[in-house]
């Protein structure tokens, strides 16, 4: 398997711990998780610890996770590591 960048490992030991991580639009994180305002002036909510999207696209080409739920967009909103067979 391809050597994961920081990143990557990162997002692969939450997913481990957590589960799934949820799309909150645009932070990718576990349901529950604290989140913050962004600063006094821009009052989103942000998770203290978050991945970014195209951190699991690739870990989806890898063949890690998968997507496993969609709004009716078509938006991914919820991953979780592939399961091996």
């Amino acid at each position: 398997m391809k050597k994961l960048s920081p990143a990557q490992a990162k997002a692969v030991e939450y997913l481990k711990e957590h589960g799934e991580l949820v799309n909150y639009r645009p932070f990718w994180s576990a349901e529950g998780v604290e989140r913050n305002p962004l600063s006094d002036h821009h009052p989103e909510l942000v998770p203290v610890w978050h991945v970014g999207r195209k951190t699991l696209l690739v870990l989806e080409r890898l063949g890690i996770v998968e997507f496993t739920e969609y709004d009716e967009r078509g938006i991914q909103t919820r991953v979780r590591l592939k399961s091996e067979s």
